[in-house]
């Protein structure tokens, strides 16, 4: 089963990072460390992937991040006391494990921008789906009929387009909706920010499932390993694919029975 689920993991991947003197482990929330759900207080990690990740968090050789598009506070409600790094906003917030929250400075004229894009959809009825971020606006169709959910995404992103073009900022589109967000930082900046402050020879293996990551995949390719969640046949940067987010325990189990049980070896061999 193991063998079957990580057949998309290259073997250099394992052997890399055994390797490395020191390894940078990131991983997204929604859709990759927990499921997701149409109400999102419901996305919650399974009790096993967040103990494997404590389990790794206190070997000495890896340094943990958990990159996602939410917000730090939010992401604190589901990672509680779990000694890792969170960045928040898709790159422009960050804490350290026992930190406080560091914000970037936004680009000047990017809350102008999000409140007229904001005004332009106001009179749909579909509003009420839009959720407002310091750094973004995102629509969230989840949860609606596909026909449905494609045409509001269609009306929203024509609504947008402009607004895109207009202030510099990005338009996505999402598993489960659309975004207008700052342009200036991304998973990718946010993961060579997180390598730029590691030890020399860190490796980085970034995981997600959606296309803000494919900025992570693309700023690590030639120095680390992207591994995209999710169907196989969808484009990607990543180096390695997995199915699904369920297999992500398979994963983590992996990377502590070969990885950190080499650190465990090599100290042996030295005492």
């Amino acid at each position: 089963m193991i063998e079957t689920a990580l057949a998309g993991i290259p073997i250099s991947l394992w052997r890399r990072a055994s390797a490395a003197g020191h390894r940078l482990l990131m991983v997204d929330y929604d859709g990759t460390l927990a499921p997701f759900r149409t109400h999102r207080i419901e996305a919650v990690p399974l009790d096993l992937s967040m103990s494997q990740l404590r389990t790794i968090a206190a070997g000495r050789r890896t340094t943990i991040a958990i990159i996602s598009g939410r917000p730090i506070h939010e992401l604190e409600s589901f990672i509680r006391d779990l000694p890792v790094t969170l960045v928040g906003e898709g790159g422009w917030e960050e804490k350290s494990p026992g930190g406080s929250v560091v914000r970037h400075t936004l680009p000047c004229g990017l809350d102008a921008a999000l409140k007229k894009a904001l005004a332009v959809v106001r009179p749909r009825l579909w509003s009420r789906r839009l959720e407002r971020k310091r750094t973004s606006l995102m629509l969230h169709t989840r949860g609606l009929p596909a026909s449905e959910a494609s045409e509001i995404l269609q009306e929203c992103e024509e609504l947008w387009g402009n607004e895109a073009a207009a202030a510099g900022l990005r338009l996505l589109r999402l598993d489960g909706g659309i975004e207008l967000r700052a342009d200036d930082r991304d998973k990718g900046t946010a993961a060579l920010d997180l390598l730029a402050r590691s030890p020399q020879d860190t490796l980085p293996v970034h995981i997600g499932d959606d296309e803000p990551d494919e900025d992570a995949f693309e700023a690590l390719f030639d120095r680390g390993f992207g591994i995209r969640i999710g169907d196989l046949r969808v484009p990607s940067r990543a180096r390695g694919r997995l199915a699904s987010w369920i297999d992500l325990p398979l994963f983590l189990k992996n990377w502590i029975g070969v990885v950190e049980r080499s650190d465990l070896r090599e100290e042996e061999v030295r005492a």
